[in-house]
């Protein structure tokens, strides 16, 4: 059956309606050490734990699996628990009718992005919360993002009839769109390309994209792009292009100096749900802020403006001093809602506390974070600088050294003001996100510490590769993630790509002093390319029992960098991979050239 005819049908079982009794289960995740799971413990649905034995169960009973992935600082997450997952009728239906499954998309990364390809694929788009229905054998069969209650019961109760009356059709039509997207081995060839014939494919193709006035790509929701952004700064350091360099510079300095960007505390959020970076999506994820850092590291060089390293050094900062985890390592985030369930709750201000903190200040610090050419947000004010303090100043017809006293009085009290306000952490330390931050902590310690073994980047460099080395690294394999000091989850394709690059990173600045860093990473290169990658291209985990593909030539370019085309840049200099290496490289190279936006981190590895 063709992935049409699958998506038609599915699409009928938007209109149909009802449903069958079987005996209840329990909820399984009160103690879970994952925070986003534990937050469910307390929900009538009996959620279980994503395990061979949900789909034994549900074959037995002959039930589709109701998957819902999501993660601690997602807001719609919680929105979608509190309307839906708290409702006791809604709850009792899902029980009787379904196997229900929570994930935390962050510990089974490969489920949930096999999930996501399905969703994108039959519906056009993605995110989450991320609800999909599989057949007992494990197929995909229908999946939906958040819906509003009453929408949501419809739905469930028209899936229900369905499968009630056509269970065989609907499974073999899952199993049959499965089947349809697999990879199939091709011929491979050795062909190589030169990056000056990469490189201008990416140059045209994100210029097309660009937002010519407000910097970034697209004009919807704006996301920071960071792999798009990290290998253009890399073509444009080896093909310099004026067009570019202007749309680099541009984007970069909206993204900092508008919503995306904290200006208080520092760091920066996930993205904006506007095309001008005004509004932030309020999580704040580690993964974001070490790739972020380091776009501004590179940029200060490349494009020449020195005051990008100040941006990158306050990132840092934040991570450090915000995302520590005591026992070692750094969290994984902090939600979008605060302490009370309010969506930016912790980073926005009424008008009436601000002119409290200010005093005899307010008019000028109205001016200076723009609040007097606008209404009050009733939601609250997110704080950005409307103008640089030389511009208030003369504006003003003040001293720049007055205004800035002022300004940074007005800072520090309202930091202090915030400390007294919650904002939820999700705990769970993760392998391949420290690994991200590991090799941004190098690039910190290399660019700004000029060599300083005692610098504050150098030392939590060193720190964090005792701790990865400690307490993810178990002989030749990778634990995914560290809970209240316990080891949670399999290690999958980001963490051994993200880690071996912290590492390798790590050995070249400072390798000298740590020769056994060389035998650790070829071990964990050998353990990946074994684990991860077949004839078919890259897995993103093992054992996933997800029934959805069967490996990528080229795994695209996500919020992160493509893990495959981090490991492939790991290997370039280690023998034993040298021919999985070339013959991987030809395998990813056709999607490379025709979607060299999406297979940005690919574009310096065709050398």
């Amino acid at each position: 059956m063709s992935l049409r005819r699958f998506l038609l049908l599915a699409a009928v079982l938007l209109t149909s309606a009802s449903g069958a009794a079987e005996a209840p289960i329990s909820n399984r995740l009160s103690d879970h050490p994952s925070p986003y799971l534990a937050m469910h413990g307390n929900d009538p649905v009996h959620w279980q734990v994503w395990s061979e034995a949900v789909f034994a169960r549900a074959a037995r009973e002959n039930k589709l699996v109701f998957v819902s992935s999501g993660y601690f600082s997602c807001h719609w997450c919680h929105v979608m628990q509190r309307e839906s997952y708290l409702d006791p009728a809604i709850a009792a239906y899902i029980n009787t009718h379904f196997i229900p499954v929570k994930i935390d998309r962050e510990l089974l990364p490969a489920v949930d992005a096999g999930l996501i390809d399905f969703v994108e694929r039959t519906r056009g788009q993605a995110g989450w919360p991320l609800n999909v229905f599989l057949t007992p054998a494990g197929h995909p069969l229908i999946g939906i993002l958040y819906l509003p209650p009453k929408t949501f019961q419809s739905f469930v109760d028209n899936l229900v009839q369905r499968w009630k009356a056509e269970p065989t059709q609907l499974a073999d039509m899952a199993k049959s769109a499965a089947e349809a997207t697999a990879v199939r081995p091709s011929a491979q060839t050795d062909q190589r390309k030169e990056p000056v014939q990469l490189a201008p494919l990416l140059r045209q193709q994100a210029l097309a994209m660009a937002d010519e006035l407000a910097g970034g790509f697209g004009e919807q929701n704006k996301f920071p792009m960071t792999p798009q952004l990290l290998a253009l700064l890399d073509v444009q350091a080896r093909d310099p292009n004026e067009q570019l360099a202007e749309f680099l510079r541009l984007t970069l300095d909206q993204m900092a100096a508008r919503g995306l960007r904290d200006h208080l505390g520092g760091g920066f959020f996930r993205y904006t749900v506007d095309p001008t970076w005004r509004t932030p999506h309020y999580e704040k994820m580690l993964y974001d802020n070490a790739l972020l850092a380091r776009v501004y590291l590179r940029a200060a060089d490349v494009l020449s403006v020195p005051a990008y390293r100040d941006i990158a050094r306050e990132t840092v900062d934040f991570v450090i001093d915000t995302l520590s985890a005591p026992g070692g390592g750094y969290y994984a985030a902090l939600s979008a809602v605060d302490d009370a369930g309010v969506e930016g709750g912790y980073y926005l201000w009424d008008r009436e506390e601000l002119q409290r903190l200010a005093g005899d200040d307010w008019p000028l610090l109205e001016r200076y974070w723009g609040l007097d050419a606008a209404a009050a947000d009733p939601s609250g004010e997110l704080l950005m600088p409307a103008q640089s303090v030389a511009e208030l100043a003369h504006a003003v017809n003040k001293p720049v050294a007055d205004v800035e006293r002022i300004v940074a009085a007005m800072k520090d009290r309202l930091i202090q003001q915030r400390f007294k306000r919650s904002v939820p952490v999700d705990t769970k330390v993760l392998a391949g996100w420290n690994g991200l931050l590991l090799t941004a902590l190098v690039d910190a310690a290399a660019q700004l510490e000029a060599g300083r073994s005692n610098g504050r980047f150098t030392l939590a460099a060193a720190k964090l590769r005792s701790f990865i080395l400690e307490h993810f690294v178990s002989g030749d394999a990778l634990v995914r993630a560290r809970a209240d000091g316990a080891p949670l989850g399999a290690a999958g394709l980001e963490d051994y790509a993200y880690v071996i690059a912290g590492l390798q990173r790590w050995h070249e600045v400072f390798g000298s002093a740590q020769a056994a860093d060389g035998v650790r990473i070829d071990s964990l290169l050998t353990q990946a390319w074994a684990r991860f990658h077949g004839e078919r291209g890259w897995r993103q985990g093992e054992d996933v029992l997800l029934q959805w593909g069967s490996g990528e030539p080229a795994i695209a370019d996500g919020p992160m960098p493509a893990p495959s085309a981090l490991l492939m840049a790991a290997s370039h200099s280690a023998p034993e991979t040298s021919k999985r290496l070339r013959a991987a490289l030809a395998l990813a190279l056709p999607a490379v050239e025709r979607q060299p936006f999406w297979h940005a981190s690919y574009i310096g590895l065709y050398r």
